[in-house]
């Protein structure tokens, strides 16, 4: 019989530790062992115990995510799967550090994947690999610690790709459209589908040149190449790589501001 992978739920949200606990429901592989509502609960809890991975929040009161895990001695660091809402830490720890990071909302899909990845991780392990982690860890939480403030990166948008991530410089989105909780990002003739609403969109580049066009549509004015007069007083919008943006009767004010300078 197969020995079960032992987890241990550390988020200050109730919701957050219920999705996952919700989520490993029925599978066999995986325990849980414990759950924590805080960076502080959390260290007390692996001080005394151990277990094989944390799925772990990074934004806590007190003690967040990457205070817990520097706070423990090196013998004691379990494997990590970041769950999170803030995707500028996630990137970063998902480059080197952390078997995989979910950002919450967490879907069924994405999740399962993730519980694949940790499965592989689990069936290759050896003494070496986790030696080497542990050291990057170090190197990754020593790093982010001195850093004075936490503030998310206004130049990319980072968009997870299979087990990869991509990080896209904003000025080079040309325009993206709403398809419910994701967003179609058009970038030098590729579209990135992403889960990112409209409005979270419209608050990271609030200090970019983008502008909403359509109620779904929001255009990067500097990657624009024309703008065509349509029907009924609208307008289509033609981005340099030959994406097409029809406009909405709402924000006529919007596109007259950019076709008047």
């Amino acid at each position: 019989m197969i020995t079960p992978i032992t987890v241990l739920i550390v988020d200050d949200e109730a919701l957050g530790r219920q999705r996952v606990s919700q989520l490993l429901q029925g599978v066999d592989d995986f325990t849980i062992v414990g759950e924590c509502d805080s960076g502080v609960s959390a260290l007390k809890w692996l001080n005394d115990n151990s277990v094989d991975m944390l799925f772990l929040d990074i934004q806590m009161p007190q003690i967040d995510g990457f205070e817990l895990i520097e706070l423990l001695p090196v013998h004691k660091r379990p494997f990590i799967v970041f769950a999170t809402a803030y995707e500028q830490y996630a990137v970063e720890a998902f480059k080197v550090h952390a078997l995989d990071y979910l950002l919450k909302p967490i879907e069924r899909g994405e999740f399962n994947d993730t519980l694949q990845r940790v499965r592989a991780t689990f069936a290759a392990k050896s003494q070496t690999n986790v030696d080497q982690r542990a050291l990057q860890l170090n190197a990754f939480l020593a790093a982010q610690l001195a850093k004075s403030d936490k503030k998310p990166n206004k130049n990319y948008m980072p968009i997870k790709k299979g087990d990869r991530v991509l990080l896209i410089a904003l000025s080079d989105i040309e325009l993206v459209e709403a398809q419910r909780n994701y967003l179609d990002v058009h970038v030098e003739q590729n579209v990135y589908r992403t889960r990112e609403t409209l409005k979270q969109f419209a608050e990271r580049v609030g200090h970019l040149s983008f502008v909403q066009v359509h109620r779904s549509r929001i255009v990067n004015v500097n990657q624009i190449k024309e703008v065509q007069s349509w029907f009924h007083g609208d307008y289509m919008i033609i981005t340099h790589s030959g994406f097409e943006c029809a406009t909405g009767a709402a924000y006529k004010g919007a596109v007259r501001g950019i076709i008047d300078g």
